[in-house]
């Protein structure tokens, strides 16, 4: 059986949205280089609805560990649509979100 290659694209951004890290995987998926995600918003690469989802599922973790998981896509370089499972958790620094 040729099972796929499984890839975790891993991003995280600021609660302003700014992409502040990005791995290589993303890199590799998206097309873009690591340089551009990080002077990147997380809404140049989601739809607004999507964006506004993923904002709300994030304060409803509060930092929790465990994170909400659901369906959307991603736009890539080349302005495709990715359809990919996202995990999404809010990250608290001395009980503020970071």
């Amino acid at each position: 059986m040729n099972d796929p290659i499984r890839r975790e694209m891993i991003l995280v951004f600021d609660t302003k949205g700014q992409i502040t890290y990005v791995n290589e995987d993303a890199v590799e998926i998206m097309g873009y280089f690591e340089d551009e995600f990080l002077e990147m918003n997380i809404a140049d690469i989601l739809s607004p609805d999507q964006l506004e989802k993923i904002k709300k599922e994030a304060l409803l973790t509060g930092g929790e560990k465990e994170a909400l998981i659901h369906e959307t896509s991603f736009i890539d370089r080349g302005m495709n649509m990715l359809p990919m499972q996202v995990k999404v958790s809010l990250t608290l620094k001395n009980g503020a979100p970071s």
